[in-house]
């Protein structure tokens, strides 16, 4: 686990920080797998990173430009949603869900191929690659489609999956600093719907969808109790 994590953070060029507030989170979340590593081993600031926070393994990394504009409290909720990643095993789900079929798949159409090359090489193009190329083509090749299509079957499960860590932060934070984060990050990177995005799988909530969600949620917690306090660092407090 950590070196995979640690090739993934020289890959990506993320320099680690320090974060005693995240730290806090983390213990009040009972995230064991951050608190196991050390302190500079648990998060990290990358120079550009699309979906603005990534939970891998036992690591957080960050956008480094979301990082600037972000205050401590709406810091905190992005930190609550990727933790919830992690408590969730939500990468683990995705790997075997979406990862592993396709896999499976592309493997047995690349076997097929090979196995049956003498059928399809009167093709001109398949009979100049040979048998053992055509057949890691038709691997990559039907694992790609067969990843692409299991995001269309399961585009709701994945839009479920980051309304549960958006709603999670509620428990632990109120609702505004998830609110305005998700605001600011769409200012800064608005969600445009371009022709080629149209065909693609939604796999993300809109921000006009995660926002209703989470002010629904946070009201009706109002109604049922009163917030709960987690003792926050003054600086830091949800309130």
């Amino acid at each position: 686990m950590g070196l995979i994590s640690s090739l993934l953070s020289r890959l990506l060029n993320a320099k680690p920080f320090p974060s005693e507030a995240l730290d806090k989170l983390a213990e009040s979340m009972q995230i064991t797998k951050i608190l196991r590593a050390g302190k500079l081993e648990r998060y990290y600031s990358v120079g550009f990173l699309a979906p603005v926070g990534m939970a891998f393994l036992d690591r957080v990394f960050f956008d480094s430009t979301c990082l600037q504009v972000l205050s401590p409290d709406e810091l905190l909720a992005v930190g609550a949603h990727e933790f919830t990643h992690l408590k969730k095993r939500h990468g683990t789900k995705k790997f075997f869900r979406l990862t592993v079929p396709a896999a499976i798949l592309g493997v047995l159409v690349g076997f097929f191929v090979f196995f049956n090359f003498a059928s399809i090489d009167s093709i001109p193009l398949v009979s100049s690659l040979g048998k053992v190329v055509s057949g890691l083509l038709a691997t990559l090749l039907f694992g790609f489609f067969a990843l692409v299509a299991g995001l269309f079957v399961n585009a709701k499960w994945l839009r479920s999956l980051e309304t549960e860590c958006d709603l999670s932060s509620i428990r632990f934070l109120n609702a505004e600093p998830m609110v305005s984060a998700l605001i600011k990050i769409n200012n800064l990177r608005p969600r445009r719907n371009t022709r080629i995005e149209r065909w693609l799988p939604k796999v993300y909530p809109t921000i006009e969808q995660r926002i209703n969600d989470i002010h629904t949620v946070a009201e009706n917690k109002k109604k049922q109790s009163p917030p709960v306090q987690y003792g926050y660092p003054a600086t830091l407090s949800p309130n």
